[in-house]
């Protein structure tokens, strides 16, 4: 996922990779996490929360869903569309928004106002 730049000035503080960039030992991602978020004094959420929270703002923010399963690491959209699909915007309106815009020039006036309405 794509963390914020505000959130480099943190990076430091996590610890969870050796030189080469693999794992120390089992179990570090988390232990470093639980102490990192206790020393920041920052609200205990659990990595896997923070992940649904990033996935939850960013549809209702109007990301493209088919965006979001890429960077969760969703082998497919049906595992995003199933677990976040009724996070993002009323589609239906949107798509009336659309057909509005695309044909209201060819209707005549008093229709085309009762549909912008």
């Amino acid at each position: 996922m794509p963390l914020p730049e505000f959130f480099a000035a943190y990076a430091d503080r996590f610890p969870v990779l050796d030189p080469q960039g693999g794992m120390t030992r089992p179990g570090l991602v988390r232990n470093s996490w639980d102490r990192a978020i206790k020393r920041l004094g920052l609200r205990d959420d659990t990595p896997h929360d923070l992940r649904r929270k990033w996935a939850t703002a960013t549809l209702t923010g109007g990301a493209a869903i088919h965006q979001v399963p890429r960077r969760l690491g969703h082998r497919s959209i049906k595992v995003t569309v199933d677990q976040y699909g009724h996070l993002t915007q009323d589609r239906r309106e949107r798509c009336r928004q659309v057909v509005t815009t695309a044909f209201q020039g060819y209707l005549p006036e008093r229709l085309a106002i009762g549909l912008a309405a």
